[in-house]
């Protein structure tokens, strides 16, 4: 279930969390100090719902509300979820790690509020994504409706897929589902560990200036990795 979850946080958590700017006194068009999510926990509850499309996912994410802490998140029972999302299934998503440093919404859908045990998320988005075997699959590039900027500041690392045909790829949050230890140091080295497919690469670059990703009438293009970890495709 690891690389379905995964999946899931890519279309609906990068796609309408946060709020208002990208960070407190930062936007796309200009250069203040900012503060950053990079390193800010969060973890996920995705109801899921079957339908003749694949499978439809409500995203229920901690974030910005609370770093989701550990010993509410592993006292969530999965099997008591469905009757909170009013769904067939749900899923734990968690806990993830944002690898960006700002994200904002460009558009803004209805966000509806509830608690898992004691736990409060904000429901940002529905998700439709194909049937759970085509969700297993790593290092597949699927098509997100996302409406959003996502920012990378300067002077920060940057953790990058790039394809055999030179597309880029930024990672947009780590996961601990499959590596529990894997932590931000752990990521600049992170090629040495992934299984990457014949004529893929994983670099690490220092930005010289703020890189925002838009995502607008185009769907994004997301990837993840064989550990769970995010990617965008960086736009020009």
């Amino acid at each position: 279930m690891v690389a379905l979850t995964t999946l899931l946080v890519a279309a609906g958590c990068g796609s309408d969390q946060g709020g208002g700017d990208p960070a407190p006194g930062r936007t796309p068009d200009d250069g203040a100090t900012a503060t950053s999510i990079r390193g800010d926990r969060y973890c996920e509850v995705l109801g899921i719902t079957p339908s003749a499309e694949g499978l439809i996912a409500e995203v229920y994410s901690t974030f910005p509300l609370n770093d989701c802490p550990q010993e509410q998140w592993l006292a969530l029972d999965p099997s008591t979820l469905p009757e909170i999302t009013d769904t067939p299934l749900a899923l734990l998503n968690g806990p993830r790690f944002w690898s960006i440093d700002a994200v904002t919404r460009t558009v803004t859908d209805d966000i509806v509020q509830r608690d898992f045990g004691g736990l409060t998320m904000n429901r940002y988005a529905t998700v439709t994504v194909p049937g759970l075997e085509a969700a297993q699959e790593s290092y597949v590039v699927r098509e997100v409706d996302r409406r959003a900027v996502m920012t990378l500041f300067a002077g920060r690392d940057v953790y990058i897929l790039v394809d055999p045909g030179g597309a880029t790829y930024a990672m947009q949050s780590w996961s601990n589902q499959v590596d529990p230890d894997l932590t931000e140091g752990d990521l600049a080295t992170l090629g040495y560990r992934l299984v990457l497919p014949e004529g893929w690469q994983f670099e690490t670059r220092t930005l010289t200036e703020d890189l925002f990703i838009r995502f607008g009438d185009e769907p994004a293009r997301v990837i993840q990795d064989d550990l769970g970890n995010t990617y965008s495709l960086i736009t020009s």
